[in-house]
Order: structure tokens, then sequence, then C-alpha cells
């Protein structure tokens, strides 16, 4: 983005494009989606913002469930996917690289450490889908009322704020709540879930994938860990937004439930519209105040304890897929699975291998397995 909306097209300056960024890296949702739309904002307007999102999130979720559609036929058909195996380490691996890039930026002060700490220790000893926007709600008071940091920021008085598309969010956010609840279809959940998703998240893809594995896996059953996994190591492989995989695992969700192609096709539009469509609310509600909202004391120093906690999310998932895929199976599982997780960690940080590379590689390599072993 940088190089082609800055360096070549010239569409807005460098430090524009940085504040922008760090405006889209503070609010809930796909932080990429919502920077392409703010720049569409910023550059035509709503149209062009609502344009902007929509072809940047349309070819991957419309991969996504189409590689859906397929896996759950394979699946059916009781093919031999044990060339997929090596996709749930792989994914733990890049979690593991996740952790570690976010570390360099987010230690900065002993009470981000120690929030990242509690919050990795709470979401792996008590796994619940509460407790994670709990966390990121009551890390963001810690950080505000015990940080010491940016006391040289502004205190804003007479915020100017429209606050029109706050309210069709909210307004959106309890229908769809009281809709799913008392109808209980699956899919009207499913598209609930994925807006309270795109409505909570801090952090990115990286947070909302131990989100969706507690509510799909443990909480609600939808889909199975192999089948979480697996789509999540693919998503990694797919050019576009990670927040995609949602359609995925919606689609393979209702299929589930269904055993219809055409409800497959539907959860994933689902997916697409409920993890995205808050995003570009918030842009629309804060672009405008950005100006305001960047010099405030009170927002900044609520961030630093929100980006150590959405850290401790991506810490604590680690943990949990290596408790449930990595460190299970004999001995030479075992090691084989730490070795690709260790290989994935220093392909990315030291040889900036792209994760659609390494994902082909683990396929390629799970289809020489399987020839061999039969």
């Amino acid at each position: 983005m940088l190089d082609l909306f800055v360096r070549r097209r010239k569409y807005l300056t460098k430090e524009e494009f940085l504040e922008i960024n760090a405006l889209c890296s503070a609010l809930p949702g796909p932080s990429s989606t919502q920077t392409v739309a703010a720049i569409g904002y910023k550059i035509g307007g709503v149209s062009l913002a609502a344009t902007s999102l929509l072809i940047w999130v349309l070819p991957a979720s419309i991969l996504m469930t189409l590689i859906a559609l397929i896996y759950v036929h394979v699946e059916r058909l009781h093919w031999d996917l044990s060339f997929l195996q090596f996709l749930s380490p792989i994914a733990t691996g890049f979690i593991a690289v996740a952790a570690i890039r976010l570390a360099k930026g987010n230690w900065k002060t002993p009470l981000a450490i120690i929030i990242t700490v509690l919050v990795a220790t709470a979401n792996v000893w008590f796994r619940s889908p509460y407790l994670i926007p709990f966390s990121l709600l009551l890390s963001g008071f810690i950080s505000f009322t015990f940080s010491r940091e940016l006391e040289n920021t502004e205190k804003i008085v007479n915020l100017k704020i429209s606050w029109r598309y706050l309210f069709a969010w909210a307004g959106l956010f309890v229908l769809l709540a009281l809709l799913g609840n008392l109808l209980g279809e699956r899919s009207l959940l499913i598209l609930q879930n994925n807006y309270q998703y795109g409505s909570l998240v801090f952090g990115g893809g990286q947070v909302l994938i131990p989100i969706m594995f507690e509510h799909f896996v443990h909480f609600k059953h939808y889909v199975s860990e192999s089948e979480f996994l697996t789509g999540y190591g693919i998503a990694q492989g797919v050019p576009g937004p990670v927040f995609s995989f949602s359609s995925f695992i919606s689609g393979v969700s209702l299929y589930n439930e269904t055993q219809s192609n055409w409800w497959l096709i539907i959860g994933g539009l689902a997916g697409m519209i409920g993890i995205f469509a808050p995003g570009i609310f918030f842009i629309l509600f804060t672009f405008p105040i950005w100006n305001q909202i960047k010099r405030s004391r009170g927002v900044a120093k609520s961030l630093l304890g929100l980006n150590a906690a959405a850290l401790g999310l991506i810490i604590s998932a680690f943990l949990i897929f290596c408790k449930s895929i990595v460190f299970q199976g004999d001995q030479s599982n075992v090691f084989l699975n730490c070795a690709i997780v260790v290989a994935v960690v220093l392909a990315q940080l030291f040889l900036r291998m792209a994760s659609h590379y390494i994902v082909a590689l683990g396929i390629l390599a799970g289809i020489l397995n399987m020839v061999l072993i039969s």
C-alpha cells in the first residue's frame, strides 16, 4: 500500500498514510481492510470507501468459500487428506511469528509486559469466548489508570462528532443479536457472531483466530479442530485479508448442519458480510475526527493496554494450539510438529519467506510423505 498509494500513485503523503494506518490499528476489526477503506474515504468520500472495501475483500472471501466447498466434498468422499497434515503446525508457527513480531513493539513498559502475561495466562486456563472482550476492556482501563506514558498529550475539549455511523453500527449489532437469539437459526447466529468479531477484535487477524477457535470449536462445536486449523493454514496462503478465513469456517459450519452446498455458500457470504461490515462503520465514524482523537491523552493511554492484551491473546492462541495440535501423538510426531513450527519461525523472521510459499511447501511435503508411506 505504501509503495502503490504513496510512492507510485501519490494519492497521499507518507505521513498521512502512517497516520491512517495508526488509526486503523487502533480500531477493532481488520486493520488492512480499514486502511484501504480509509484511503478511499480520503480520496473519494463514502462511496469510494465502500467500493474500495468491497473490491478488497471479495476475491479472498470468494476463494475461501470455494475452497470450503471443495474441502467438504473431498472429506465427505473419504479421500485421503493426509497431505494436509503439516498445515496445522504451520498455522501454529504463523501465530508464533506474529507474537514475536508484536512483542518487539509492544513490550515498551513493565505494565505492558504484566498485562500481556496476565491476559495470556487467563485465556489459557479459563477458556471462554466472553473472557476475551472482557480482557481487552479491562486492559484498556488498567493502562488508562496506571500508565505514566503519554502524559504530555493533549486533553481534548468540545470534541465534534457525527454519530450516525456509530448508531448504524450499534443498531445492526443489537438487531442481529436479537434475531439470532430469538430465532436460533444457525445462519443468523453465524452472521451475528462474525459481526461481533468484527466489532470487538483488536489486533487484526491473528487475534481473531483464538476467539473463533474457542467459539466455533469448543463452545458451539460447529467445526472440528482439524477443520478449523486446516482452513486457517489455507487462509495464510490466500492473497488478501486474513479475516477472509471467516468465509471458510462459516461455510463449513453451515454445511456440517445442513449438508447443503447452497447453505455453505450462504455461510461464506454471512462470514464475509459479518466480519467486514463493522470496519466500514468505524472508519466513517472516526476518520473525520481523527485529528482530534489522535491527540487525546485518554485514548492514547488506553491503547497501550489494548495492544498488550492483543499480544497476550496471540500468545494464548499459540499455547492452546501447541497443546491441541503440536504435542499430540507419539514422540516422533511431536518432534516433527515442533520442528515444523521452528522452521516456520526461522523462515519468516530470518529468510523473510512469504506465508503462501510456506503453505505450498507444506502441502508438497505432505504429498511426498503420503506417497512414500503408501
